[in-house]
């Protein structure tokens, strides 16, 4: 995450990403290619910036989101499924 660093303007400051909370996403197990049972995926879980924290392996193998998630929404860009929707805080149920 360069932003902070790269901003022409200074308007952004550092946040460690484990306090980020942009967002929440949301896995459809009945879209998601290893909950399927099609293939064996790890797309999502290798490509997360916080990979074993905001998404787990159950059982070594089923991706889980976690509430550690902090919505960067890099999951759902590399889905090859679609099989996550990632939405922003302001949409998060009360």
């Amino acid at each position: 995450m360069r932003c902070s660093s790269i901003c022409p303007s200074d308007a952004l400051e550092d946040v460690e990403i484990e306090e980020v909370r942009m967002g929440y996403a949301v896995l459809d197990r009945e879209e998601c290619y290893t909950w399927s049972g099609l293939l064996i995926c790890r797309s999502c879980y290798e490509r997360c910036p916080l990979k074993a924290k905001a998404i787990v392996l159950e059982r070594g193998e089923y991706p889980v989101i976690t509430d550690q998630c902090a919505g960067c929404g890099v999951c759902e860009h590399v889905c090859p499924k679609k099989a996550i929707i990632t939405y922003p805080t302001r949409f998060a149920e009360q």
